[in-house]
């Protein structure tokens, strides 16, 4: 053995040593080179899996950049469906950019869809088994969509940690198939409807506000050791509730959920337009709108009122205007209900009439009794503001 090599090779024992025994030129270096290996090994792999809209794709994306910020030996695989827009993108920047963030699209139709469905799901359960063997996850965390269908599927099958998280009042259908499978359930809402005999599965999470929201309520996130703990997150005390509103102006949000609402558009701005006599205050308005046609038009209209606007498809950090609003009418997604119940603003929740097991409605009843908030119906695509004024 090289005299170079014989003062290294008694600090090491076994394989090593003999290593460095054989090759006396390289001994060093190969070593070296299995040790990196032995740390890449210890990398942790896990799923997380989300239908492609905000109610589902933002609560997975705050829980990965937990992960992502406080347990850098975690690798992520996200999976989605094609609903998935690439303005989440923009709102979730330093998630994308990270190396230890993959994501991967899964194509999936509604339940309803028969002969298409059966394809597209087939297909979606081979990628998923082939993910699941390449990848080697030791958990999946499903929020809910029709995407998790087969990667829960996949993950059974294959005997890896399922965990779920529930974001409504009333539990999903996906969620609430595989509850006989999963570890725990996270839910957003204590008393979730549909868990049954799988209560004592639940815990109570936070995962709908985002890390920019909880810096505008002054809260400091805790720094977590565990998948688990990145998933129940920090739940804001309600003394927190912003209750500083400028006086002098009146602040109106509009927001139609993630991919926008029709209803909340041509006419409801002619309705804001109206309210410019009654309170004899001056008002500025952000307001979401479905397409960019939409757009200009609303734009055009409180331009001619002289009415202080900002109109867009899609508002990347609402946290701000949120906090300057006086009244927010908003769609009742989870995340929709319990921002507004923070930012301290008068809201009008108007839930989706279609939505599955009128989750949308329980969501803003529950939000009601912590809250002044108030909820109207939609029957004939027509809201009327004048009653949430006074």
């Amino acid at each position: 053995m090289s005299k170079d090599n014989r003062p290294l090779a008694k600090h090491f024992k076994g394989a090593e040593a003999t290593l460095l025994n054989i090759n006396k030129r390289g001994g060093v270096k190969i070593f070296e080179k299995r040790c990196s290996k032995k740390v890449e090994r210890k990398k942790v792999e896990v799923f997380l899996v989300a239908g492609g809209t905000g109610g589902h794709i933002f609560p997975a994306l705050n829980v990965a950049r937990r992960i992502l910020q406080s347990m850098p030996q975690v690798q992520i695989h996200f999976l989605t469906d094609n609903r998935f827009a690439e303005s989440y993108k923009q709102k979730y920047a330093d998630v994308f950019a990270s190396p230890n963030f993959t994501i991967q699209t899964l194509s999936v139709v509604s339940f309803r869809a028969n002969f298409k469905f059966v394809l597209c799901l087939l297909s979606s359960i081979f990628n998923c088994f082939k993910l699941i063997f390449s990848k080697k996850p030791s958990k999946i965390i499903a929020f809910g969509g029709y995407v998790c269908f087969p990667a829960l599927l996949c993950g059974s099958v294959a005997r890896r940690q399922i965990l779920l998280q529930e974001q409504n009042s009333v539990i999903g259908r996906v969620n609430k198939m595989f509850l006989p499978f999963c570890k725990n359930i996270y839910t957003s809402f204590n008393n979730t409807e549909g868990l049954g005999k799988y209560t004592y599965k639940s815990i109570n999470c936070n995962t709908l506000l985002s890390q920019s929201f909880y810096q505008k309520l002054g809260v400091v996130e805790m720094q977590y050791t565990t998948t688990e703990a990145c998933i129940i997150g920090t739940t804001p005390s309600p003394s927190l509730i912003n209750a500083n509103k400028n006086n002098d102006n009146f602040n109106i949000v509009i927001l139609g959920g993630s991919l926008g609402a029709s209803v909340f558009g041509e006419n409801l701005v002619r309705q804001v337009v109206a309210l410019l006599p009654q309170l004899q205050k001056k008002i500025s308005v952000s307001h979401q709108v479905r397409t960019e046609a939409e757009c200009k038009i609303v734009e055009q209209i409180y331009k001619d009122a002289s009415i202080a606007c900002n109109v867009k498809t899609f508002f990347t950090e609402p946290q701000d205007m949120l906090f300057e609003a006086n009244l927010l009418i908003s769609r009742a997604g989870a995340s929709a209900v319990w921002e507004g119940f923070y930012c301290g603003a008068k809201c009008v929740f108007v839930p989706i009439p279609n939505s599955i097991k009128n989750h949308q409605q329980k969501n803003a009843e529950y939000i009601k009794v912590l809250s002044e908030a108030r909820i109207t119906i939609q029957p004939q695509n027509h809201i009327k503001l004048d009653d949430f004024l006074s």
